[in-house]
């Protein structure tokens, strides 16, 4: 062992990536928010290590903000505010649309409006298709119209650029006031079609498909406390799983894929999200015929069945679906309420009786009393039973506090 050690851990090997290891600790205890805007980038093509940068920024209570047309750049940068999606990271906009709008950026910004955006931006490079990825991003929020509005009215903003530009490319523009004068100001841009905002599932499926992730709101998020309660596992540990396991999870199907076995029936290979990174699910035959019509994309469902290894990489061989929204009923098997010993008084637990009374059910509550000193006692409160669901847990938030409350099953 000792000579091979020799051989194998050589000192100059050694001490080299002790270097990097000091200064990657460095770098991540103090200047946090600009290291991991730096992984973010390196990372920009790999699905599932962008998961576990994201899941870290959002557990180090780092936002990582939508691309923004002003204060964006190639590559994801640290802002006071958190950390800025970087440009080259949305779908369909190419190195040279990128380097467009950054130079545009640079010789015209900041941007007043989409309009004077569109005037400034080489149109030859960044293209319709260019605009519709950034619009559906976000990279337009700051600008006060809604997606949707923006979307709808892209048309006639680029056509009103165009000519613009083909005005400024033949020398014309002295006709409204003289080379070097906007011609913006003598000639008002077209009105918006104005529209309503996409509902939320819209916009965030949309924002998903463009830039890979849910940056502005995850629609995982409002059921956080739930799915704490109901599995035991996050989708970040995946390799952890011991063939056989038997798993219960939350998530969003990502993809959905129908595939036929040779005796013609169909089935399902479906890539699920939680908050913390993904996995690939299979629905055999049996398990598809029963539950088809939730097997597509951009569902919400809770998940069981069996962890089974193939070619070293997890996946969950799926037993049972069911709507997120009906897990909390269908799976909680209690409701754990976690309380100070200081903020235990009778206005408290007259408050939490009467939530009680509303959400009669079969489920029994339990009590979790921690003291000054370390030491908790948990009580079963009295003979109240409840309807494990999502409107009783969010009532319960409103009187304990956040994180405070779960579903045990």
């Amino acid at each position: 062992l000792l000579r091979f050690a020799k051989y194998g851990f050589v000192k100059a090997h050694a001490a080299g990536y002790a270097i990097i290891a000091y200064q990657c600790g460095f770098l991540k205890t103090y200047y946090r928010p600009e290291y991991l805007a730096s992984c973010l980038t390196v990372r920009r093509r790999n699905p599932s290590m962008m998961m576990k940068l994201l899941a870290e920024c959002r557990a180090g209570n780092i936002t990582v903000l939508p691309p923004d047309i002003n204060e964006s750049a190639s590559e994801f940068v640290a802002t006071p505010q958190g950390i800025r999606f970087g440009l080259s990271a949305i779908k369909n906009v190419g190195d040279a649309a990128v380097k467009a709008i950054v130079a545009a950026q640079k010789e015209h910004g900041p941007f007043r409006s989409i309009h004077h955006f569109l005037t400034s931006v080489d149109l030859r490079v960044a293209n319709k298709k260019v605009h519709e990825s950034l619009i559906q991003g976000g990279a337009f929020d700051s600008m006060g119209a809604n997606r949707a509005t923006l979307f709808e009215s892209l048309p006639g903003a680029m056509a009103y650029a165009q000519a613009m530009q083909d005005e400024r490319d033949r020398g014309q523009t002295t006709l409204f006031g003289g080379i070097g004068v906007d011609p913006m100001v003598h000639i008002p841009p077209p009105n918006f079609h104005e529209q309503d905002e996409w509902p939320d599932e819209d916009i965030q499926s949309r924002e998903k498909t463009m830039l890979g992730y849910y940056v502005t709101s995850h629609p995982l998020e409002k059921y956080v406390s739930e799915i704490e309660g109901l599995t035991k596992y996050a989708l970040e540990d995946k390799e952890e799983f011991r063939d056989g396991l038997d798993v219960k999870i939350c998530g969003v199907i990502a993809a959905a894929s129908t595939r036929t076995t040779k005796r013609g029936d169909k089935w399902s290979i479906l890539n699920v999200e939680d908050l913390t990174g993904s996995i690939e699910c299979l629905a055999f035959p049996k398990v598809y015929n029963e539950y088809n019509e939730m097997l597509v994309a951009d569902k919400l469902v809770a998940m069981s069945g069996k962890i089974s290894h193939d070619n070293e990489e997890p996946k969950l061989r799926v037993e049972q679906i069911i709507p997120l929204e009906e897990a909390s009923e269908k799976w909680g098997q209690s409701l754990c309420i976690q309380l100070n010993s200081i903020q235990v008084n009778d206005n408290l637990l007259s408050k939490l009786e009467t939530v009680f009374k509303v959400h009669p059910g079969r489920r029994p509550v339990f009590v979790q009393i921690n003291y000054e000193n370390g030491s908790t006692h948990t009580v079963k409160a009295g003979d109240f039973a409840v309807r494990t669901n999502s409107v009783l847990l969010q009532r319960i938030k409103e009187i304990v506090g956040e994180g405070n409350s779960h579903f045990a099953y």
